[in-house]
């Protein structure tokens, strides 16, 4: 069983990002981030960058995001995953970055339950929130992707 330490993020599309983002600094209490991109809204509730990423576009739930301890860890649970037979793959630096993590695994599970088809969930793991040693560097609390994410390149 792979063992999460949080949820760490959710995306999720809106089709008015201003509106959206109004809703949630004014009447949720979220504070916006820094701007990192266009038609993105990062917000937060705590001390990370973000917990929440409004994209502009059409509305629904994106993606979620959850943390696993370390790189091994993140490591450990891709092999899970594949052995459960879910297609994984690794984000690239740039996907990484989009996310404010080091580094992610992807991943859908569109697996059929004996009741039905269960809906596509799209998700991903992230490294823990500091940077651990097996990325080459001291702690940190600023997160930056490995160098491990660029080796399999950008999904398309």
């Amino acid at each position: 069983m792979i063992t999460l330490t949080d949820i760490a993020y959710v995306r999720s599309g809106v089709t008015d990002l201003d509106a959206a983002v109004r809703f949630a600094t004014e009447i949720v209490g979220l504070e916006l981030a820094a701007p990192t991109g266009v038609g993105v809204a990062h917000l937060r509730a705590d001390h990370r960058h973000h917990c929440l990423a409004l994209v502009e576009g059409p509305s629904g739930v994106i993606s979620s995001g959850f943390s696993v301890a370390d790189c091994d860890a993140l490591a450990a649970a891709e092999t899970e995953l594949e052995q459960s037979g879910i297609t994984v793959r690794r984000g690239c630096a740039q996907e990484a970055r989009s996310r404010r993590v080091r580094e992610f695994i992807a991943f859908d599970d569109t697996r059929p339950t004996g009741s039905g088809a269960l809906p596509s969930t799209r998700a991903s793991l992230t490294g823990s929130a500091t940077r651990p040693a097996c990325c080459g560097s001291t702690p940190s609390t600023t997160s930056w992707p490995c160098s491990r994410v660029t080796s399999r390149g950008c999904a398309t």
